[in-house]
This record gives structure tokens, sequence and C-alpha cells, in this order.
């Protein structure tokens, strides 16, 4: 509609389904589109630019009609592929939630600071406004000087924002009062010491907001006496064990950054390096298939591809082909099913146990667990499941590394005009 609305404006089913549209004729779809009028010499260009876009549509009638989300790759809606939509429409590219959000904060310090920078905390200001009869004083508890928002507790508040400055002043960083948390978040990230890695940096100032908030709650429902000396200790004890959960295979221990903050800058924030997996050839008496599906985009032309190999690693059946327009995960569950029917009237299946091995955890998790099967794919893993009914088979989950040859099958798939399957003898 967005794309040609000239021909959405002349056309007669404009909520018309797919079947109103066109018709297969001797095995290939054939698109007809009814308009209202015919079209005007101006209006052939358009038409036939939508003509040269639809064209190439390819329906697959093995695969069942479903809806999909087209913003994540298996079809599936979720809220982080909504989200990511809609920070694209609506142009939203914002440094704060990117640090917010990122894997290095522990999920619930994550919320806590997602309510913090939109004023939901549960501040005494805001208890006072919902109207809870058990807030005798709307005044921050550590000063006492203004109303306690959230605001005010990180940004103005003159009791903790020294103990913020103290850790900035390890590192020579010299920060002026933000309005907001939200602006503090973007000037903390644009104020990066040259001596400290930025991952740090930005995770410690989550551990001063969150263990400022904790040390709150214990002035206000403990009754406990402000320390600033206790708190700024706590706060980097806190960023301590965050950075090793983060990177453990620093050398450096915890005791050594509780006691000297200054030993933060020495952390080996990379990441280990995975050990290479090779692929194993199966166990004697057993053949493995290796399946891959491969598409263009997230839902588009696909292609499939295999390759059964015995226990000295020789090739015995290799396959590659076309399976129309589809999503990824339909795409890898079609490679399932194909190496599934090729074993099954193969001459081996009396003789050897079936191995499948695939790159998609998903789809090993819903062939093994019918309860989590989502109904959009139900269909298709019941007939592969279907399809194993009296043969000794299993499936598994295989590194995408290990997996080259049937990527690279099922890549040459996408375009192949004819199927291809090639089988070979026993040695």
């Amino acid at each position: 509609m967005s794309s040609f609305p000239r021909i959405y404006a002349l056309a007669r089913h404009k909520s018309g389904v797919l079947i109103e549209h066109g018709s297969v004729i001797e095995g290939v779809w054939r698109w007809n589109v009814p308009l209202r009028r015919k079209l005007f010499d101006w209006e052939i260009g358009v038409w036939e630019s939508f003509y040269n876009t639809i064209k190439n549509f390819r329906s697959d009638s093995s695969v069942p009609d479903t809806i999909r989300w087209k913003a994540s790759s298996n079809g599936l809606f979720s809220v982080k592929s909504c989200n990511s939509v809609a920070r694209v429409n609506a142009d939203m590219k914002d440094d704060c939630w990117n640090i917010i959000w990122s894997s290095l904060v522990p999920p619930k310090v994550a919320a806590f600071s997602w309510k913090a920078t939109h004023g939901r905390l549960a501040t005494r200001l805001n208890l006072y406004t919902r109207g809870s009869t058990k807030i005798t004083s709307f005044m921050c508890p550590l000063c006492e000087e203004a109303p306690e928002t959230a605001n005010h507790l990180f940004c103005h508040c003159k009791i903790f924002w020294p103990i913020l400055q103290k850790w900035c002043s390890l590192w020579d960083i010299y920060l002026i009062i933000p309005e907001s948390i939200s602006e503090l978040i973007k000037v903390w990230a644009h104020s990066i010491p040259p001596t400290l890695h930025a991952a740090v940096w930005n995770l410690s100032l989550f551990s001063f907001l969150w263990s400022c908030w904790l040390f709150r709650n214990e002035i206000v429902f403990n009754g406990i006496k402000w320390d600033s000396a206790q708190l700024f200790d706590l706060c980097i004890l806190r960023l301590a064990w965050w950075c090793k959960g983060n990177w453990p295979v620093s050398s450096i221990t915890v005791n050594d950054l509780a006691s000297c903050p200054l030993s933060f800058k020495f952390l080996n924030c990379s990441s280990a390096k995975q050990s290479k997996i090779a692929w194993k050839p199966p166990s004697k008496g057993e053949v493995k298939f290796n399946t891959d599906g491969a598409v263009n985009g997230s839902f588009g032309e696909a292609g499939i591809g295999g390759c059964m190999r015995n226990e000295w690693s020789r090739c015995l059946v290799i396959f590659s082909k076309s399976v129309g327009v589809v999503d990824s995960t339909t795409a890898e569950i079609l490679a399932i099913k194909e190496a599934i029917s090729i074993f099954r009237i193969s001459r081996w299946t009396t003789k050897y146990k079936l191995q499948i091995e695939t790159d998609s955890k998903l789809v090993v998790e819903w062939l093994t667990n019918l309860h989590s099967i989502p109904s959009v794919f139900k269909q298709l893993i019941l007939s592969c499941l279907e399809l194993c009914k009296d043969l000794e088979w299993q499936i598994s989950h295989i590194p995408r590394e290990c997996n080259s040859c049937a990527d690279s099958l099922a890549k040459r798939g996408i375009h192949r005009l004819v199927d291809y399957c090639e089988v070979w003898q026993d040695p």
C-alpha cells in the first residue's frame, strides 16, 4: 500500500487474500490482480514496477499458510523485535537505552535504571502523590532539603553526589551536575577515562546508583545512619563482583579490585576465545545427516541442504534444493524433513541408526519437546515426527562452524531451478 499507492487505489480487492489475486497453472503460480478500470498510459510504468516486484514470488503448497511476524527471523512475535521496529520507525537512537539494557548490567539493575530515568521509582514524592497514607514526609531522607525524586536523589542531592564525584576524581574526571538521570548516563558515557575500559566505566555508574538506592532503603525502612565511606566501599565491591562475573578470565581478584580501585584499569575485558570445535563422525552402526537452511533476509527465497556421512566420514548422500519463499526457521525444519525422507527410502534404513545434526537450537527443542512447539510450526514439526516412525534416530544441536558443508549446500539451493541429490555406494 505504501510502496505502490496508485495500484492499491485501483485494486478491486484491497483486503483480499492471495487466492483472489492469482492461481496455480501447470504447477506455476500466475498473478492476476483485478483492477477497477484499464490503466492510463502514465500508469503503465507504475504497474510494470509493481509487477516486477511480485513476479518472483513462488508459492510452496507443502508449507501450510501461517501468519508471520516479519521483524524476527523465525516469524514469531517478540517484544525485542517490536521494540527494534518502533525505534527504527521513530528514528530513536539514544545511547542512554543502549547502555542501560546492555548485557553487562544485571537484569534487575537494568530494570531499576529504566524506572529511575522515567521517574517510576517508589520515592517519597511518588508515593505521596499516589495517596499513600504511610508517607508522613515527601522530603529527601538523605539531605532533607528537597522533595525526594529520582533526579534529585541521584543528581542533585548534596549527600550522594560527592560520593560519585569521589569515584570520578580517581580518574581525573569532573562532571557538571546534570538535570536528569538520562542526561547523567549520556554525559557519563562520553566521559570515559583514557586508562579505563569503557565497559567498566559504564558499569561503575550503575553500581553507584543501585548501591545508593539500597542504602537509601536501609535508612528509610531500618533506620540505619548515613555512612559515606561505607557506601563508597560497597559500590566498589559490587562493581568488582560484576566485573569478575562479566570477565572471569581476568587474573585480578575481587579483593585486589576492592582494596585498590585504580586496579580496575588492569582488567582484561576481552572475551575468552572459544576453542574451535571440529565435526565428529558418527559411531559404528550409525550415519550422521547434517542439515541446514538458508534464506535471503529474514523472510525470502530459501534453500535447504544436507550431507549424510558414515563412521569413516565418507559422504553417502548430499542434497540441495530451493523451497520457495519462507522464513529461516521453516527452512531449517524443511531441511530436516527432507533428510528424514531421503534416509527413510534409502538402503541404509535397516542397517544404521540415524543421527541428525542442525545448528538451530529452537528446532532441536521442538522436535524433542512437543509441549514447546509454537502453533505456527506445529503441523510441520509433527509431519517430521510422523516420518520418523519405526526409525532409530536422534537429533542434536551442532555449532554453526561444524555445519559448514550443509550450510554451503543450503546457500547454493536458494537459486537452484532443479533439485540436486547425489547418492554414493558404501565403501
